[in-house]
């Protein structure tokens, strides 16, 4: 199978597809590499490629008609979270610390967490620095600024941090707290997706041994929860969902002392609940400050995604309607 790799908007996704070689008897050979996704699809569309691999968040931003296209397979999804660089974690970091980060989402999450850092963009960054730098360039320059204590640490996405290979102190920006002080992360939608996009009547069963379930069931809702956010809050919006096991989220409540989440394991009965798997769906919406979160939780049946997507998309709309009405600086 020919296979096109998309290298625009990628999170680390041509470096999660190299690790596979095969799926059951079928060679996977990835034979040239596009700049674009819209290139990527045309070539494809063309016949010249059986399949392309994309991040989700490329084939989301691809404006173009996909009638005529389908996900063959999504990879098991990689670690969606986004790590900060610094000597030390972020509740210990000195007064006024100048930190660099590019996406609203997480600085406003960082400004939640400690309402003194001084947080830069990349073009911020750049302009200071009279440079035009980016990619592992720029974190390069960054960690060298980091090192001369020019800045206290940079935010970026783990797919970044594995990619650049900066050997330097680093803190997971964590979806769960792992202790009672810290503060959650949800980072945003779409992260740590791979996937092979192919032409209407393409056989599955070549890369059927590949495509994960699980993530794939995970991909659809949380695309179609992004997709179904009002345009106001895109780009600065946390969405993350995942599948847990009944003891993993009784584990989780017991360490928070949540009962909210306790309840949503128990039956009315008062027993376990029966289906040992659920969705975890995250949604949050800080703040341009950080001093509140609009945020939404939930444990649901592993109902299908487009069902899932209206119930969850019908109680945020509400949420986000009446905090606008009283609040508006987001």
């Amino acid at each position: 199978m020919s296979i096109l790799q998309c290298s625009e908007f990628d999170d680390g996704s041509s470096r999660h597809f190299s690790k596979f070689k095969t799926s059951g008897d079928y060679e996977l050979k990835c034979e040239e590499k596009a700049e674009s996704i819209s290139d990527s699809i045309e070539k494809l569309i063309q016949g010249d490629f059986d399949l392309v691999s994309c991040s989700a968040i490329a084939w989301n931003k691809y404006a173009g008609d996909k009638s005529d296209l389908l996900i063959a397979a999504v990879l098991p999804r990689r670690d969606a979270s986004w790590v900060i660089v610094s000597e030390d974690n972020i509740n210990y970091l000195i007064k006024n610390s100048r930190i660099v980060c590019d996406s609203e989402l997480i600085s406003r999450q960082l400004r939640r967490v400690r309402p003194d850092l001084e947080i830069i963009t990349y073009e911020d960054w750049n302009e200071e620095q009279s440079t035009e730098l980016s990619g592992n360039n720029l974190l390069i320059s960054l960690e060298e600024s980091r090192r001369d204590g020019s800045i206290q640490g940079y935010a970026i996405s783990r797919a970044d941090w594995e990619s650049s290979e900066i050997k330097a102190r680093r803190h997971t920006l964590g979806m769960h707290k792992s202790e009672k002080e810290d503060s959650t992360f949800t980072p945003p939608p779409l992260h740590g997706f791979t996937l092979l996009i192919s032409r209407i009547g393409f056989p599955k069963k070549y890369v059927a041994e590949i495509n994960d379930e699980t993530s794939h069931n995970i991909f659809d809702l949380e695309s179609m929860l992004e997709s179904g956010m009002v345009k106001e809050v895109k780009g600065i919006i946390g969405i993350h969902v995942s599948q847990r096991k009944i003891g993993s989220l009784l584990k989780q409540a017991r360490s928070e002392k949540d009962l909210i989440l306790k309840s949503s394991t128990i039956s009315p009965e008062g027993d376990i609940e029966s289906v040992k798997t659920r969705f975890n769906i995250k949604i949050e919406l800080p703040d341009l400050e950080g001093k509140f979160t609009l945020a939404l939780e939930r444990i649901a049946p592993l109902e299908t995604p487009n069902y899932l997507s209206k119930v969850i998309l019908k109680d945020w709309n509400e949420l986000y309607r009446v905090a606008v009405e009283d609040i508006r600086n987001f």
